[in-house]
């Protein structure tokens, strides 16, 4: 009887409620007869690497991916796909779903020009596809993007020089050719995955491309270019202040100072995830009419954005005809939670 394919994917944790999104979207793929599927999940790594690194040797599957814990995979076909797709490029090593060339100065981030994916950034939901390189089924690229890597042997994580979580991928990828495997993107006809990322801070990119470019020197080279301007620097810090503020009036039951603070903040997306998504349960409250205060959705950030959290969850999988997620959405309207406005709104916002 031969032995069945296995298939682990891989996910640092530090949000619970996220990474159980993510195993509901694992939960719902189909899995050939002759295969078996796994989710590992290492909480609170010191770093990507040396959580990977853990979970690689915790396993002998055929084929891990590594992805965040905010990312769900949307191809319900998508073990027998990723199987097809590795078995066609014998070559290749390594795979994601979006990536690119790198300049010579290493910076990965701003240089994605491959693949697709569907993401939730700051303000809007993009439909990420960009023009097909090739009619194979793979694209070589110098490197892919970290929310999902995809390989089919066991290559170490450099733990040993990237202690935190910028350029693990990237690294990864040049650990992986400097064995003579090739790495690419998968030629995807609809985005496999989504990424509901949020803002991306990269306040230490600069001190890990310094590293980067030190290690592989013979293709790069570190420059003066900040990715993180000190002006950016100082808007994160205020980001910060604001959130402080408005936990300790949300201590003191001062929901209308904080109403008045973020209708103020309503045009500045740049400055902090859990800002945007209390501007986000503000505007809810906004297209409800103001029926449901702000104060019923929780007493502290935590709370709100939790909950705010909860609603885009439910309503993306009421979208694919969960059941549970339709009475859940349900229960709300009728407890006056939400109205038909306050659903649109976040079909728009998050859908």
């Amino acid at each position: 009887m031969q032995d069945k394919i296995k298939m682990a994917f891989i996910a640092c944790v530090n949000d619970d409620r996220a990474a159980s999104e993510c195993a509901f979207y694992i939960d719902r793929l189909n899995v050939p007869e002759n295969m078996e599927i796994d989710f590992i999940t290492i909480k609170d790594a010191p770093s990507m690497c040396a959580g990977y690194n853990a979970a690689m040797r915790s396993t002998d599957a055929d084929y891990k991916i590594y992805i965040h814990q905010d990312v769900f995979i949307l191809n319900r076909d998508f073990p027998k796909d990723l199987v097809r797709v590795f078995e066609e490029n014998a070559q290749y090593g390594l795979l994601g779903v979006i990536g690119g060339f790198l300049p010579a100065n290493g910076s990965g981030w701003d240089h994605w020009t491959v693949g697709a994916t569907y993401t939730v950034n700051e303000d809007k939901n993009l439909d990420l596809r960009f023009k097909r390189m090739t009619e194979e089924t793979v694209a070589e690229t110098d490197a892919v993007d970290g929310m999902f890597i995809a390989t089919n042997e066991d290559i170490p994580w450099r733990e040993d020089i990237f202690d935190g979580f910028d350029f693990y991928d990237l690294s990864q990828c040049e650990e992986f050719k400097r064995r003579g495997r090739k790495v690419g993107v998968i030629m995807q006809n609809e985005p496999w995955c989504m990424h509901d990322c949020g803002l991306s801070k990269l306040t230490s990119y600069d001190r890990y491309r310094e590293k980067f470019c030190n290690e592989y020197s013979d293709k790069y080279r570190f420059d003066e270019y900040y990715t993180v301007s000190p002006e950016k620097e100082e808007m994160y810090k205020l980001g910060l202040q604001f959130l402080e503020t408005i936990e300790e009036a949300l201590g003191m039951g001062n929901y209308e100072f904080v109403y008045s603070v973020l209708a103020e903040l309503k045009d500045r997306r740049k400055l902090d995830n859990k800002l945007n998504a209390l501007m986000d349960v503000r505007e809810l409250c906004e297209v409800n009419g103001r029926v449901v205060s702000f104060s019923r959705f929780g007493g502290n950030v935590g709370e709100i954005v939790g909950r705010l959290n909860e609603y885009k969850f439910q309503m993306r999988r009421a979208a694919l005809g969960d059941e549970n997620a339709l009475n859940f959405l349900r229960a709300e309207l009728d407890a006056g939670m939400l109205s038909q406005d306050g659903i649109d709104f976040l079909n728009r916002r998050f859908m």
